[in-house]
């Protein structure tokens, strides 16, 4: 028998084969070798490594999510112009335009534009096949088109056709010189 302090003050007996290891969590405790060492090394680095990941990945998703700033929803762009005090660009497009898919290529997703939305212009991309009412009303006749809106809701320029990177970039220098 060994004897162990009770929990009041006294000593109390236990018996000899009573592995005192196991007493506080009910978990054998043993010493730990060189390779369990080297294991719980391993296992850390590759915690620390998936860990970084996910990070990455995280930091990514939002940094995409920050570039994915063209709306879908007229009464959250319009909210959201308005709340920036910045232009809207309504940009009007279809599935089946050629036309569109190589200005979404080119030059709307471009690392240059998806910079200034969200800090200089609001962007709103609405299929004007599912928006024929509202196209209507801003009298868009052909594919792609642009209505540029003043954050108070009024109509501050419209163009049509395809725009490369330049020719693009240079309208929204005017539009932003006319808002100022």
């Amino acid at each position: 028998r060994i004897a162990l302090p009770d929990k009041m003050g006294g000593e109390g007996c236990l018996p000899a084969s009573l592995n005192l290891s196991t007493l506080s969590t009910g978990i054998p405790l043993q010493k730990t070798d060189n390779r369990e060492r080297q294991s719980k090394s391993v296992w850390r680095q590759r915690a620390t490594f998936v860990i970084c990941c996910l990070m990455g990945m995280l930091s990514a998703a939002k940094a995409e999510g920050a570039l994915q700033r063209w709306h879908s929803d007229l009464n959250r762009a319009l909210a959201e112009a308005k709340e920036l005090n910045k232009p809207l660009i309504v940009h009007f497009y279809a599935d089946w335009c050629g036309p569109c898919k190589k200005m979404d290529r080119d030059v709307l997703y471009s690392k240059g534009l998806l910079r200034q939305l969200g800090t200089r212009f609001v962007g709103l991309k609405l299929n004007s096949d599912y928006n024929k009412q509202l196209a209507d009303r801003l009298g868009i006749r052909s594919l792609p088109s642009d209505v540029f809106v003043h954050p108070d809701g009024w109509v501050m320029q419209k163009s049509s056709g395809s725009k490369n990177m330049r020719g693009y970039f240079s309208q929204l220098a005017q539009i932003e010189s006319k808002f100022k």
